[in-house]
């Protein structure tokens, strides 16, 4: 998640720990998504609405789909206002799971920062 040029950020959860990249964009911290420690990672696609850049329901569509191009993740079921999970042993069973992941995280980081529109790939 760092390397994407967020920063990162630690949970306070008294039965499962947390770390979640930070992007900072218009002074507000935007967080894609949350690691936790029981193995999953919980997309933040609810909290980006009403935010700068990921407002729209195009940009957080598009941030979505970048994650859900893992094999054996079901975006049917996904709603773009909502947290969706993806478990690390779905990551681990795709063999291109962690290049996706690291994928969209890059992505996120440079429309955050300006360098590409979230119509660019």
């Amino acid at each position: 998640m760092r390397g994407a040029g967020g920063l990162i950020g630690f949970g306070s959860g008294v039965n499962t720990g947390s770390a979640h990249a930070v992007f900072k964009a218009d002074g507000l911290s935007l967080k894609p998504a949350y690691l936790y420690t029981n193995g999953r990672l919980e997309m933040n696609f609810g909290n980006l609405k009403g935010k700068p850049i990921f407002d729209g329901v195009d940009a957080r569509q598009r941030l979505m789909d970048k994650f859900a191009s893992i094999e054996g993740v079901a975006p049917s079921s996904w709603k773009v206002d909502g947290f969706p999970i993806i478990t690390l042993a779905m990551i681990a069973a795709d063999p291109e799971g962690d290049t996706k992941i690291r994928s969209a995280f890059d992505w996120f980081g440079r429309v955050v920062r300006g360098e590409i529109t979230p119509d660019d790939d």
